[in-house]
C-alpha cells in the first residue's frame, strides 16, 4: 500500500500560512491559488512554487545550469540560456522578437561604463565604437562621425556633403531614368556650378546645350577657371571669352584670348606671339578664307624659303628665296614677266635701290644703274686776260646712266682785261673724251648772240666765238661720263 503524504492546506484564495502554522521544513498548499509554502530555518515562510498560469516571484533569483534553457511559449518559441561559452537569446518562433520600453531609452552596454548602442525614445539611435559615437539617426537621416567606408552607395533624392568626399576608384551619379540628366551641384552664396551630362531633350543643365552632352556650367556672372600646380592657367569669363595665361580681356596683356566678338589675340613679351610648324612635306602653313572661300596662303615651297600668295584668278604673290631674290608668283607658282608692280591707278611712291634697273631685257645693255639730279657752281674764266667779277653762278644737272645734261647761268659783272674765249669749268662729272659731246645752245642774255660749245681735254666748256663781255649767260650741255 502506497504511503500517503498529507500537507497542511487552505482553500481560501490568497491565504498564506504564518510561522506559527508550520514548523521548519513543513509544507503548506493553497489549493485555491495552487501555491506551495514552507518554513525555513530562520522561521520565515518561503514560497516554493506557483501555478504557471500566474505570476512567479523569485526574490532570491532563478539558477539554471549550463545549456539548461528558460523557455517561453507553447513550443519553446523564446529561449534564454548559457552553453558554457556564450549566452544566447533565441527567437525560435515564427513571429517577431520585440524589445520595448516605457522608459527613456534602451541601451546595449559593455559593463556599466561603456555604451555600445543607445536607443532614445522619440530621439536618435546611436552606435558607438569603443565608447565613441560614430553613427546617429536624425529627423532627416543619419549623422556619421568620422569616415564611412562602403562597397557602394545609392542615393534616392538629394545628397548634401559637408567637407570632402574621397573615393578610391570613381564617383557615379546615376539618374532615375536613362534619358534624364545626371549632374553634381556645387553651391554657395555665389550660385551653383553644375558638372554632369545633359538629358535627351537638351537645354536642361545649360541653355543651348546638345542632347547628352557633357556639361560644366557656372550660374551667375562668374568665370569658370582652370589651374595646375595651385596656379590659375585658363579662364572662361562670364561673357564667354577664353583666356589662357591672363585673367581679363586686354590686348596689351600677355596671354592668349579667343572670343566671338574680338577673334583670336596672342600677346607675348620678348618672344614671338605666334608659331606655326608644318611637319614632313612642303606646302601651305597658313590658309586664309573669306566666307568659306580660300583667298590666300602663306607657306614654303622649299626648305628655307617662304611664299605669300593670293588664290584668285590671275592672282599674284611673292616668293622669298634663299638666292638673295624676291620673285613674283602667279596662281601660286613662281612666274617670269607676267605680274606688274603697281597699276595705272595704284602706283608706288618712291623706289629705293642700291643697284640698277634692267628695262626691257636682262642683258648688260638694259641696265640702268644710276639716276641723279643735283646742282653745281660754274667757274668762269677767259682764254686771255682776267675777268674781274662774276656773280649769279647757278648750275643744275641730270645724270641718267652715263648721260649728263647740264644747265648753267652766270653774270659777268665786271669784265676786266678778259679777251679770247669765255671758259666755263667746275662740271660735276668727268667727261669721256672718247665719246662725242653735243652742243645744246648757249646764249648771252643781253645781246642774244649764240656761240658754239665743246669740251676741251681739260674738262672745260669753251664758248668759241664768244668774246667775253659783261652780261648774263645761259646755256645747257649734254655729254657722257666715264662711268
Amino acid at each position: 500500500m502506497a504511503t500517503k503524504i498529507v500537507t497542511k492546506n487552505s482553500s481560501t484564495a490568497s491565504a498564506v500560512p504564518t510561522a506559527s502554522d508550520l514548523v521548519q521544513g513543513e509544507l503548506a498548499v493553497n489549493v485555491a491559488d495552487k501555491r506551495l509554502f514552507t518554513e525555513d530555518n530562520a522561521g520565515a515562510i518561503v514560497e516554493l512554487g506557483v501555478n504557471p498560469a500566474t505570476e512567479i516571484t523569485a526574490n532570491a533569483g532563478i539558477a539554471l545550469p549550463d545549456s539548461q534553457k528558460a523557455t517561453f511559449g507553447a513550443s519553446d518559441d523564446l529561449q534564454i540560456y548559457h552553453d558554457g561559452t556564450h549566452s544566447t537569446i533565441a527567437d525560435e518562433g515564427t513571429g517577431q522578437l520585440k524589445l520595448t520600453t516605457n522608459g527613456t531609452n534602451i541601451q546595449l552596454n559593455k559593463g556599466t561604463s561603456e555604451n555600445m548602442l543607445v536607443c532614445t525614445v522619440d530621439g536618435s539611435v546611436d552606435l558607438y565604437y569603443d565608447s565613441n559615437p560614430k553613427l546617429a539617426t536624425t529627423a532627416t537621416g543619419i549623422d556619421v562621425t568620422g569616415t564611412a567606408t562602403m562597397d557602394g552607395l545609392t542615393v534616392d533624392g538629394n545628397a548634401t556633403f559637408s567637407g570632402s568626399v574621397t573615393t578610391e576608384n570613381h564617383f557615379a551619379v546615376i539618374p532615375p531614368t536613362t534619358t534624364n540628366y545626371a549632374y553634381m551641384d556645387y553651391s554657395n552664396a555665389g550660385g551653383s556650378m553644375y558638372v554632369g551630362r545633359e538629358r535627351s531633350s537638351a537645354s536642361g543643365l545649360l541653355t543651348g546645350s546638345t542632347a547628352y552632352a557633357g556639361v560644366i556650367n557656372v550660374t551667375g556672372a562668374y568665370p569658370l577657371e582652370f589651374g595646375t600646380n595651385n596656379s590659375k592657367r585658363m579662364t572662361i569669363d562670364s561673357s564667354g571669352n577664353l583666356l589662357v595665361g591672363k585673367s581679363a580681356t586686354a590686348f596689351g596683356t600677355a596671354g592668349v584670348e579667343a572670343s566671338a566678338s574680338s577673334g583670336l589675340w596672342s600677346t607675348r613679351s620678348g618672344f614671338p606671339p605666334l608659331a606655326l610648324n608644318r611637319l614632313s612635306t612642303d606646302g601651305s602653313i597658313a590658309d586664309f578664307y573669306k566666307d568659306g572661300t580660300t583667298v590666300g596662303s602663306i607657306g614654303t615651297p622649299f626648305t628655307g624659303e617662304l611664299y605669300i600668295a593670293a588664290s584668285g584668278a590671275n592672282s599674284s604673290g611673292l616668293l622669298l628665296t634663299e638666292s638673295n631674290a624676291v620673285r613674283p608668283m602667279k596662281n601660286g607658282s613662281a612666274s617670269d614677266a607676267t605680274q606688274d608692280l603697281g597699276r595705272i591707278n595704284g602706283r608706288w611712291k618712291d623706289l629705293y635701290l642700291s643697284g640698277g634697273v634692267y628695262l626691257g631685257g636682262t642683258g648688260a645693255a638694259n641696265k640702268l644703274d644710276d639716276y641723279e639730279e643735283g646742282t653745281w657752281t660754274p667757274v668762269v674764266t677767259s682764254s686771255g686776260g682776267t675777268i674781274t667779277s662774276v656773280t649769279s653762278q647757278i648750275g643744275t644737272y641730270t645724270k641718267i646712266g652715263r648721260l649728263v645734261t647740264l644747265q648753267y647761268q652766270f653774270n659777268i659783272a665786271t669784265l676786266g682785261t678778259a679777251s679770247g674765249n669765255c671758259i666755263v669749268s667746275g662740271m660735276p662729272f668727268t667727261e669721256d673724251n672718247s665719246e662725242i659731246s653735243y652742243y645744246a645752245g648757249v646764249h648771252r642774255a643781253r645781246s642774244g648772240a649764240a656761240s658754239t660749245t665743246e669740251f676741251d681735254v681739260g674738262g672745260t666748256l669753251q664758248l668759241y666765238g664768244t668774246t667775253p663781255v659783261a652780261g648774263v649767260y645761259l646755256g645747257s650741255m649734254v655729254y657722257n661720263t666715264t662711268a
